[in-house]
Order: structure tokens, then sequence, then C-alpha cells
């Protein structure tokens, strides 16, 4: 009793009377350990989706979708068996899920904005878990939140009709579900693992770049049951798992291996130059080069920009989502190497970092191999769930070295929740088009006589917006791989190629009409040449409607209406 009041007043007379501090770290303490941090987490992570829908809404229902968002649109319109096997390069999953909101909802362009709109959303509260499952840490889970809320990329590409928000919502949730596969005592569950691995083949076909994080996890945990197995051998305990476990990552494979199949032709050598520098180079100083530029850049566009240099690219309305990627922060990446040497260290989510590990391991060997592009861009935002859970682990292991620690991810928390309640990132539908117009025209006066000659780009324009029927063809010509128009007799899709003018005339010949439409969209090629054709045969040539990307012209022989 006597020591210790001769501590407190020591205390006292150096100006330093500790009980408030204490009193407040247990409060702290208690609040973080107590139920109602769960509550107050989950309360958080509702307040941010709900920001986060009512920054995203102008977005939402554009008068006209861009060219190439009619592309995806065009091919929804088909039928089931079309849209399975449309050359397009992306899964066939995400088409038929775009073919039924289509076919459900009234507004054509508001359903097919619902899906990567509602997976851009969802992708918060799955971050939140995900994190919760790995650190424990209901702060921390609130922080990916909010990260997740406010990544530039993945927030632009929720009001596109893109597969950009399914392939980072799919990453997600593998990762969350493999959490539970990997116990502490380093077994593997073996149903968990099955169903995950079940999932997993399944989701190839819904993203392409789920096989990425599904073959980690079945790859980390056929090891360990390998590893387990050698070591029972030498124990003379067997492991009663092991054979299922082994079944099922075969039945994975052989799921991956059906997508392939099905899905290896979506490509083309088009696309592949137009990702080139996302492509790794096997000489070894181009090699290195690659790697601490473009993997750096993967880590970096996973987070938000926590800098200052926000203020060169507004948090508000971005324009260029891949030119606003390129400013990013790099201070987060020490955080993300400590909070992965974090799950590796720890017994209980050594797996899960190992994942992590082979993960982005595919992804550069996927580069190496000209599979896949690393570090171009939009096409990383399926990685991004591995970048922020890394950062939310390091920012656990910071914290964890110092005083108060807590109390610090409570902050930094805090302070992450407030940019996306207060600064949350709008994502109108930029570039408006008001292209609907020329279909509608052209359809309420087109007669059955007439003949219709469609650019390039006006093939999709027409097909999602006519009341024709839809067909969708394989082209090398152009890097999506595909061509869409209309069935209907007199109808001519030129070639995306400058042989216009020659298959135009061709046309004209075959065809016996008065009047001939000629929709020019999204394209300047050409479209000087056909009207010189038009005109070279006897065709009075006019405007009838006409807007910022597309002109409708009528060309009467005669000049008659």
């Amino acid at each position: 009793m006597e020591v210790r009041g001769r501590q407190a007043g020591s205390r006292r007379r150096m100006g330093h009377d500790v009980r408030p501090l204490m009193m407040a770290r247990r409060v702290v303490s208690s609040l973080v350990e107590s139920g109602w941090s769960q509550i107050l987490l989950w309360v958080t992570v509702a307040a941010v989706v709900i920001v986060t829908i009512t920054a995203r809404l102008s977005g939402l229902n554009p008068p006209s979708l861009r060219p190439d968002d009619l592309i995806y649109g065009a091919v929804a319109k088909t039928d089931f068996l079309s849209l399975l096997t449309a050359p397009i390069h992306v899964a066939p999953g995400v088409l038929a899920a775009l073919r039924v909101l289509y076919s459900v909802l009234p507004d054509p362009e508001w359903s097919l904005q619902m899906l990567p709109f509602a997976c851009g959303l969802a992708a918060v509260p799955v971050m939140a878990g995900l994190v919760w499952r790995v650190t424990r840490e209901g702060s921390l889970a609130a922080l990916a939140a909010a990260a997740t809320a406010l990544n530039p990329l993945l927030a632009y590409y929720t009001v596109f009709v893109r597969q950009y928000p399914l392939d980072f919502l799919v990453t997600a949730l593998l990762l969350f579900a493999a959490v539970p596969v990997f116990g502490s005592d380093r077994r593997v569950d073996g149903p968990r693992f099955t169903r995950m691995a079940a999932w997993g083949g399944l989701a190839v076909f819904v993203s392409v770049t789920s096989v990425f994080m599904s073959a980690s996890v079945v790859a980390v945990g056929a090891g360990i049951a390998l590893w387990r197995e050698f070591r029972a051998r030498t124990e003379e305990t067997r492991s009663p798992e092991t054979i299922r476990i082994l079944a099922s990552a075969a039945a994975y494979v052989g799921c991956v291996l059906a997508a392939y199949l099905l899905l290896h032709n979506r490509s083309n050598d088009l696309i592949r130059e137009y990702w080139v520098n996302g492509f790794m180079t096997l000489d070894p100083e181009g090699a290195w080069t690659f790697l601490v530029r473009n993997v750096g850049s993967l880590l970096e566009r996973s987070l938000p920009i926590w800098e200052s240099a926000a203020r060169h690219v507004p948090l508000v309305s971005p324009v260029d989502p891949d030119a606003r990627a390129m400013q990013t922060a790099s201070w987060p990446l020490p955080l993300m190497g400590l909070g992965l040497l974090w799950l590796l260290w720890r017994r209980e989510t050594r797996e899960v970092g190992l994942v992590i590990v082979v993960f982005y391991t595919a992804c550069v060997a996927a580069s190496a191999l000209q599979i896949y592009p690393v570090g171009a861009g939009r096409p990383d935002i399926f990685a991004f769930p591995a970048g922020i859970c890394l950062f939310a682990a390091g920012v656990h292991r910071v914290t964890g070295l110092l005083s108060w620690s807590r109390a610090l991810r409570l902050g930094a928390a805090g302070v992450a929740v407030a940019f996306s309640l207060i600064r949350p990132i709008e994502t109108p539908y930029s570039w408006p088009t008001y292209d609907r117009p020329l279909v509608d025209s052209l359809a309420g006066t087109v007669g059955p006589d007439d003949g219709i000659i469609l650019s390039h780009g006006a093939g999709f324009l027409a097909a999602f917006y006519g009341r024709w029927p839809v067909v969708v063809e394989k082209t090398d010509l152009v890097s999506y791989g595909a061509e869409a128009g209309i069935v209907r007799e007199k109808t001519l899709l030129l070639p995306f190629s400058r042989a216009q003018e020659r298959a135009v005339a061709e046309f004209l010949a075959e065809v016996d009409a008065k009047r001939v439409w000629y929709l020019a969209y999204s394209t300047l090629m050409g479209r000087a040449g056909v009207l010189d054709t038009l005109e070279e045969k006897g065709f009075l040539v006019g405007v009838v409607e006409d807007n910022r990307t597309g002109t409708l012209y009528l060309a009467s022989r005669g000049g008659g209406d």
C-alpha cells in the first residue's frame, strides 16, 4: 500500500495522472471485446453501403448505352444457346445473367447495369467479412469496407456493363470461403475443401479470373493433404480425408479443363496486343523491371489514393478510369509486405498467407505465358481483394507493435470510414450518349423493300435497340472478337476494314431498292467512301438524324422520298 501510494504520488508530481488514460483504454478494450463491437461494425458497413449507393445512382439508366456496353447488350438479346457460344471474351455465366435480367426487367439500360452495380456494392460487406475472418478485428473490417467503397476502378465499373465488379466479388468470396478450410492444427477440413473445390470449378464459368484464386486454394489444400499423408506413412497413422481431398482436387481440375475447352477460342491476338504492356518478358532484366513496375502497380491499385495525389485527380466523377488508376500511392506497399509476413508467421493464418502467395505467383505466371495481363489497369480489378486483405493485415501487425493497438486500429478505421461517408466516389455514366433515337427513327420509318447499311458499330446499336432478331458472329478484326447484326433481308453489315466501298457497291447491285438507309455509328472509317458510293450509284443522300456519335442517312434513288 505504501509503495503503491508513493508511485501514484510520483506520477502526480511529474504531472502525468494516468488514471483517465487507463480508464479510456479499458473502455476501448471492453467495447472491442463485447458483442456491441459486432453490431457497431455492421452498422458502419451498412452506412458505407448506403452512402455508396447514393453516390453511384447518378450513373444508372442513361439515355443510351455506350458502344462498348452495347456489345454485351446485343449478346444478351440472343437465345441462351447463342450466348453460351458467343465469341466475346467473357465467361458465359455473365452473359446468361445479363440475359435473365434483360428478360425480367423492363428498362433495357438499367437491366444490364444491375449486375455490375449489385456486385460492386456487395463487395463492400464481403470484404469486411473477409478481413474480420482473417484478423478478428472489427475495426480492420470496417477499414476494408471503406477501402473497397473508395477504390476508383471498382467504383467506376459498377455503372458500366462490364464483368470487372463480378470478378472482384467472386475472388473475395473464394478467399472468404478459403479461410475456414484450413484448421489451426494444419489440417484441411475435408467437407469444406470439397465444397470449395466444387464452387471454384463452377465459378470459372461465371468469372474466368476466379481460376487464379480457386486454383491457389485447391493447390495449397491438396499440397497440405499430400504432405500430411507423407508424414503419416512415417508415423504409421493415415488421414481418412486425403483421398477425398485429392478426388475433389481432381474434379476441380476437370471443371477447369472443360472451361478452357469452351472458352479458349474467345481471345485473339488483337486483345493481347492491346494489353501488351501487361505481359512479362522472360529475359532476367526485363522480368525484374516488369515485377517492380507492374506488380507494384497491381498492389497499389488495390487501394484508394490515401495521399495528396488525390488533389490532382478528384475523387468525384472519374472520367478516364485507366488514366486515373495511374495516380496511386506507394506507401501502403511496405504495409502489404508486413501483412503477408504476419499471415505466414501466425499459425492460424499461415495457409491463407500461402494461398495469397500462390495467387500472385499464378498471376505473374499467366502474364509470362501471355495468357492474362498484370498491372495493366482494369484487368487487375479481380485481384484487388487480396491486396486489401494484405493491407489490413499489415495495419494489424504495425499497430500490434505499439501501445494502444486497438485504439490505433479504431482510429485508422474511423478516418477511412469518414472518407467513404463524406467524400464518396460519384460514378456518373460519363460521356453520355443519346444514340437510341437513331435506331428509333430507322425502325419507325424503314419499309420492307428498303435497304439498310450498318457500320460495324451500328450493328450492335441496331441489334440492341431495334426490334429485329439478333445474330452474333466471331471475327478476328476487332479485339472483342465479335460482330453483331440484325436478321433482315436487304441488310448489309459493313466489315471492320477499308474494303467498305466495294461491299456497298456489291450490295447495291444485288438488291433492288429505291431507298437505302445508312446508319453510321461509332466510326469515321469508310463513312466518306460509303456516301460517295451511294451518290455514284445515283442516290441522293440526306441526313435524317444526327448526334455526337452517329448519323442516320437516307439515300433515295432519283431524289424521291
